[in-house]
């Protein structure tokens, strides 16, 4: 599957696609981590840009980024700031991931499938998409790069990094009013 679009009706943003080249960026010097955190943020940052504006947007991918990269530096302090691009790349699309998951969980991911019998357009839901999309960023040695002891804080500050975007963006959902029941 190679996702393209958040399903929600709108044009894409410049938002996502200037994300996803700072996460391209960051993570240069890894190919498969670059390209990984970019699709990640190309998709997933459309959907949170369209559903909470463009700032919520960058913030996020700010705070995950700052946040996974502090968390090398504490765990390493020799590592120096050239150390911290690929695990900054990782931690702002798991906050755009996170988010996006957060805010519209039942949202669906328009893939292209090469597949023979499934081949065409597909809409993937954002739940299982973002889960492969954090596991492709496992595969490519995601964690590994931040820190070569995975137990440690700063391996798994992705996950948790992941886990506080969910928990921002379902708390950062709109509510519905429920209609005033008349009591006769």
């Amino acid at each position: 599957m190679i996702p393209l679009k958040d399903a929600h009706p709108g044009a894409r943003t410049a938002t996502s696609a200037a994300l996803a080249v700072v996460a391209a960026l960051l993570a240069g010097p890894r190919p498969l981590v670059a390209l990984g955190a970019a699709v990640v943020v190309w998709v997933a940052a459309d959907g949170v840009a369209l559903r909470r504006g463009a700032a919520a947007t960058v913030a996020g991918f700010a705070a995950g980024a700052v946040a996974v990269a502090v968390a090398v530096l504490l765990a390493d302090v020799d590592a120096g700031w050239r150390a911290v691009g690929v695990p900054a790349a990782v931690g702002g699309a798991a906050a755009i991931g996170g988010l996006h998951v957060g805010l519209a969980p039942r949202a669906r991911v328009m893939s292209f499938c090469p597949l023979p019998l499934l081949g065409g357009m597909i809409a993937v839901p954002v739940v299982l998409w973002s889960a492969v999309g954090i596991g492709l960023l496992a595969l490519a040695r995601a964690g590994h790069e931040i820190a070569p002891d995975a137990t440690s804080l700063a391996g798994t500050s992705p996950l948790l990094v992941v886990a506080a975007a969910v928990v921002v963006g379902v708390l950062a959902r709109p509510r519905r009013r429920r209609p005033a029941s008349s009591a006769a």
